[in-house]
């Protein structure tokens, strides 16, 4: 298979790979392979899911921040239905 990319993306990349002393085509290996095996077990940190939102909230240093919203009346109106 072949993936074209532009001059911009491919700068980035060969520069990345430079840097690691790597090939840029096994770099590119290695991400897409990378980023499968995340998918796959879930474990992307592209998809957060409202357990690890709740998990966050637990772990936060500052459990005495009331998250709840007060109940206030609102101002209304003269409104004539």
């Amino acid at each position: 298979m072949e993936l074209h990319v532009t001059g911009e993306l491919e700068t980035k990349l060969t520069h990345s790979a430079a840097k690691q002393g790597r090939n840029p085509d096994e770099l590119v290996k290695d991400v897409l392979t990378r980023y499968f095996e995340e998918e796959a077990n879930g474990t992307s940190p592209h998809r957060k899911s409202g357990a690890a939102l709740v998990e966050a909230m637990q772990a936060s240093p500052y459990k005495d921040i009331d998250l709840q919203p007060t109940r206030e009346r609102m101002p209304v109106r003269d409104a004539v239905l």
